[in-house]
């Protein structure tokens, strides 16, 4: 990390500091649980989530 990518303001920096922590965390426990299905999970939620903000755009695909 450079110190350009560092976070300056206190909430940037409590975020990353919980997403470095607890998410990753939660993370790698939901890989070794639930393994395949975790990852196709995520996949799925992230192509809806991009679906559902181009269309707030009004973007097409």
């Amino acid at each position: 990390m450079s110190l350009r990518a560092f976070p300056r303001g206190i909430n940037h920096l409590a975020k990353a500091f919980y997403n470095v922590t607890i998410m990753r965390f939660y993370d790698t426990f939901m890989r070794k649980v639930q393994g395949k299905k975790w990852i196709e999970y995520k996949n799925l939620r992230a192509l809806t989530d991009t679906h559902r903000k181009l269309i707030r755009e009004g973007k097409t695909l």
